[in-house]
């Protein structure tokens, strides 16, 4: 029988930086496919507003999931991965509509702000060796005339930032000429790791301020494993 401990205990460092990841886990401590988890983080302010999002889950596939170190997400049967995929892949695009940054806000009105948090995490990653996984995040963006701008980013273990921080700017409004955007990312083909991504909206008006935090879409699934290497046990 399983034990169900309840909640993530909280954690010392306040506030947190970084990502949590939750793998469900037998009496033994392997690696289990049982598909019984879901996570909500909140995102709380020093002023106490907040916002919150739904963690990203990936399905188990309970009849592959062989129960050793190596998790592997997607793809199909390799050296490391005998059985094949063991959970669902990441996907091969996620998809984020969001506002031109610096464009106002439907909210507070002409004279305020829209600026848009990107965070982006690789799905493979290396806990035995203590190795982060850094990729390269190639966006595409369509303005509402359907024109495409397109730029890059690396990502090193994790990363958040503004989409004004990226790409000579290309996701302002005087270059975008429009208030909304779709943009889309992906890894290369050939990178050793697809992405996943939250993100949250920031619209000021002088001192007032309004957040709010989502996840975004998703399309296809990655050709290629994603590989979770955790510690090997005692």
């Amino acid at each position: 029988m399983l034990s169900f401990p309840g909640r993530v205990p909280p954690v010392n460092q306040i506030p947190f930086v970084g990502e949590l990841r939750c793998i469900e886990v037998d009496q033994s401590g392997a690696p289990l496919s049982g598909n019984h988890l879901k996570g909500e983080a909140t995102i709380v302010s020093n002023d106490g507003d907040a916002s919150k999002y739904n963690a990203v889950g990936l399905l188990g596939e309970p009849f592959t999931n062989n129960g050793d170190e190596v998790l592997c997400l997607g793809g199909g049967v390799s050296d490391e991965c005998p059985s094949g995929a063991e959970y669902q892949g990441c996907a091969d695009r996620l998809i984020v509509n969001h506002f031109a940054e610096g464009a106002d806000s439907l909210l507070f009105g002409p004279t305020s702000t829209v600026k848009t948090e990107l965070t982006l995490v690789p799905c493979r990653a290396d806990f035995e060796h203590q190795i982060p996984t850094k990729v390269v995040v190639q966006f595409l963006a369509f303005n509402e005339f359907e024109n495409q701008f397109s730029t890059s980013t690396t990502v090193d273990c994790w990363r958040s930032f503004f989409l004004s921080d990226v790409g000579s700017n290309i996701f302002q409004i005087p270059t975008m000429q429009t208030r909304f955007v779709e943009t889309h990312l992906r890894t290369n083909a050939l990178a050793n790791s697809g992405i996943v991504a939250v993100v949250e909206e920031f619209h000021r008006l002088d001192d007032e301020q309004a957040r709010a935090a989502f996840n975004v879409h998703d399309q296809g699934s990655r050709a290629t494993t994603d590989l979770i290497f955790l510690p090997e046990g005692p």
